[in-house]
């Protein structure tokens, strides 16, 4: 969330949420462990949605329609850094995305708040993820997986991805976004990872596209939306 910037002039009322929701966000992202990260989300869960809505609405965001998109071709999901499945509801609400739904997240009061919504969720999964980045579900058990936002300093490693991708089906499809520049020895790692996959053939890129998520704003972090299939 670093580098963002607003003009109050041109966003009116809306501005005070917006400093107050990115307050929040680089708390739990840029602080000093995952620890105090997960402390952080905590304290904000109960406020997280309404902080979200307005400001940098996820429902609408490149990254959530891509999602939309391909969960067209599928009937299982596990999203993965779910949080309060917001993702999952604009699949639901949105996509008329009816197979399954699991969702998975490190915080508790998190996952409580999604569980609140009616999103016919299956599997509940408080999990902290691991530089291993593996997953306590079944190998080659989900159609795609999701990951949207949580590709993070303090939240999930930069070396997960290879560990996570076991989860998905042969043929299957993982949908990560995240920021195009972010501290640089994290997104270092991360690619260095990923080219691996690439290289070895285990993930073949399908789709990629760079977007500004944010409206009204004088400038604003780029993201990126990735789709790759596992081979």
């Amino acid at each position: 969330m670093i580098g963002v910037s607003w003009n109050p002039a041109r966003i009116g009322k809306k501005a005070h949420k917006m400093e107050t929701c990115f307050d929040k966000a680089k708390k739990a992202i840029f602080c000093r462990s995952p620890e105090e990260s997960q402390k952080n989300y905590s304290e904000w869960s109960s406020t997280y949605d309404n902080s979200l809505s307005g400001t940098y609405v996820f429902g609408v965001l490149k990254s959530y329609e891509t999602c939309g998109k391909y969960a067209k071709e599928v009937s299982s999901i596990l999203d993965v850094g779910a949080g309060t499945g917001r993702l999952g509801g604009h699949l639901r609400n949105h996509h008329g995305y009816e197979g399954t739904l699991d969702i998975l997240d490190a915080n508790m009061d998190l996952l409580m708040q999604a569980e609140k919504k009616d999103l016919n969720i299956r599997n509940i999964i408080r999990h902290a993820i691991t530089e291993s980045g593996e997953l306590p579900v079944q190998d080659e058990s989900y159609d795609m997986i999701t990951c949207i936002g949580a590709f993070l300093p303090n939240n999930i490693p930069a070396t997960a991805l290879p560990g996570i991708i076991k989860a998905v089906k042969r043929g299957g499809l993982i949908v990560v976004e995240m920021r195009k520049t972010t501290i640089d020895a994290y997104r270092a790692i991360f690619d260095a990872n990923l080219q691996m996959l690439l290289d070895q053939s285990e993930l073949r890129k399908v789709y990629e596209e760079d977007y500004i998520p944010y409206k009204n704003f004088d400038t604003s972090p780029i993201f990126t939306a990735f789709v790759f299939k596992r081979l």
